[in-house]
């Protein structure tokens, strides 16, 4: 339900959507260990950093894989596996 609301809002104001909540879904699937929100809410340093690669790889066009940046707060292997999902679900942003 809340995909087709952003949807319809996307069109109805001629704005282009960046749909990193069905990408968000795929991540949870693949890290399910991995927390996203600090309070059901507001994101933790993970989810800020898996919205920014949305967004990068949205506006650019380009693959997020070889971004080896990431916050502090995040494993080499959980930022590894974020870029992935960003990656391979791409295409549905």
């Amino acid at each position: 339900m809340m995909q087709n609301a952003h949807r319809q809002l996307a069109a109805g104001t001629n704005a282009r959507l960046v749909n990193v909540g069905k990408v968000w879904e795929f991540l949870h699937q693949s890290l399910p260990d991995l927390t996203l929100t600090s309070d059901s809410n507001h994101p933790t340093a993970a989810a800020s950093y898996f919205l920014a690669l949305c967004l990068y790889a949205d506006l650019s066009g380009n693959d997020v894989s070889p971004i080896r940046w990431a916050p502090d707060e995040i494993s080499e292997a959980n930022a590894a596996k974020i870029r992935e999902v960003v990656d391979q679900y791409r295409t549905d942003l």
